[in-house]
C-alpha cells in the first residue's frame, strides 16, 4: 500500500549520516539486532529502509516517524534515541523486556505495516526524572545483564554501597555509562565513613549515646550493624564525615553523587544535644529498640543540612 512502510525480512536497514557517537551507534546496532531476530527468513535483503537518528537540544520529548521507505528518530539525545529504539521494539515489533537477560519475542517472521506520515511515538518523557535500583550485593559479570536490562527500561541509575562500589572495573563502569546509568555510592555507609575499629577508642563521642551510655560499635565491617547510629550533632563527627567524604571522592574520580545514609535498623542517639531534635516521651505508631525513630528524620536531615 503506498501509505505504508512495510518491514519483513527482505528489510535492510541503512543508517543516514550517522553521528560519530557511541550511543547513537549503539542504537543502530540494537536497532539492527532486533529487526534481524524478528524478521528471520531465508530471503536476501532486497528493500532498504532509510534510517535517521537526529539529536535536536529542544525536541519535548523522544520520538519515531514513518517514512516513505523510511524511519525518523528524534530525541534531546542521544540516550534517549536509544530509548525510542526500544520502545519502537516493543510496541510494534513484538517485544518484551521484562526479564534480565531475555528479550521476549511474541512472533518471528511475517511483516509489520507501519502508516507513512504518522508518529508511531511521539514526545515521550519519562515521569520521573530519577528511575533506579539499589544494589546490595557486589559486583560480577551479572551486571552487564543487569545494566542491558535496566536501560531497555529506562532506568537511570544503580545505587551501591560504598564498599562494592570500590570493586567496579573500568570496563562494566564504561558500559553502564555507555547506557546513560549513573552508579551512585550510597547503602547503609556511617559505618563505612566512621568504622567502629578506627573511632571507637579514639571518639567515643561520634557515636550514639543509648541509655546513658555510647553504644560500642561493631568492629568488623561484614558484621551486620543493626541499629548502630552515630551522634549527628557532634560538630567534629561532622567535620570528620566530610573530610572522609572529600578523600573517598578524590580516590575515586568517576563518582558523580554519593548518598551519606544512616546504618541500617534504630539505635538514634540520645545524648542531651540529638534529644532536643524529638520529644523522647512520644512513642512511634511502630515501637522499636528506639523509641522515637519516628522522629528521626529530623536528626538525619539537619545533619545532611
Amino acid at each position: 500500500m503506498v501509505n505504508d512502510l512495510v518491514l519483513n525480512c527482505r528489510t535492510k536497514l541503512e543508517f543516514v549520516n550517522l553521528p560519530d557517537d557511541a550511543q547513537l551507534k549503539l542504537a543502530a546496532d540494537e536497532l539492527e539486532r532486533l529487526m534481524k531476530t524478528r524478521f528471520a527468513g531465508k530471503k536476501a535483503p532486497g528493500q532498504i529502509v532509510e534510517v535517521f537518528f537526529e539529536v535536536k537540544e529542544n525536541a519535548k520529548g523522544f520520538s519515531v516517524k514513518a517514512l516513505k521507505n523510511a524511519l525518523l528518530f528524534t530525541a534531546p539525545t542521544a540516550l534517549e534515541i536509544l530509548y525510542a529504539v526500544y520502545d519502537l521494539a516493543e510496541e510494534y515489533l513484538g517485544y518484551c523486556f521484562f526479564e534480565p537477560g531475555i528479550d521476549h519475542l511474541d512472533v518471528t517472521g511475517g511483516k509489520v505495516v507501519l502508516s507513512v506520515g504518522k508518529y508511531l511515538i511521539r514526545n515521550r518523557v519519562p515521569a520521573l526524572k530519577l528511575r533506579g535500583l539499589v544494589q546490595e550485593f557486589p559486583f560480577t559479570d551479572e551486571d552487564y545483564i543487569i545494566a542491558d536490562w535496566m536501560v531497555k527500561n529506562k532506568l537511570n541509575f544503580l545505587q551501591t554501597w560504598l564498599k562494592y562500589y570500590e570493586e567496579i572495573t573500568e570496563d562494566l563502569q564504561d558500559y553502564f555509562d555507555l547506557r546513560g546509568i549513573e552508579i551512585i555510592g550510597g547503602g547503609h555507609n556511617f559505618s563505612f565513613l566512621i568504622p567502629g575499629e578506627k573511632y571507637a577508642k579514639t571518639h567515643p563521642d561520634f557515636f550514639a549515646e543509648r541509655n546513658g551510655e555510647r553504644i560500642k560499635p561493631s568492629s568488623a565491617k561484614s558484621a551486620l550493624l543493626l541499629s548502630e547510629q552515630l551522634c549527628t550533632t557532634n560538630p567534629e563527627l561532622r567535620e570528620e564525615l566530610v573530610k572522609n567524604i572529600i578523600e573517598y571522592s578524590n580516590t575515586h574520580p568517576r563518582i558523580k553523587s554519593l548518598n551519606l545514609s544512616p546504618n541500617d535498623g534504630f539505635g538514634w542517639c540520645e545524648c542531651k544535644e540529638c534529644s532536643t531534635l524529638y520529644d523522647k516521651n512520644i512513642k512511634g505508631e511502630l515501637y522499636s529498640r528506639s523509641e522515637h525513630v519516628h522522629q528521626a528524620n529530623s536528626i538525619y536531615h539537619q545533619l545532611l543540612k
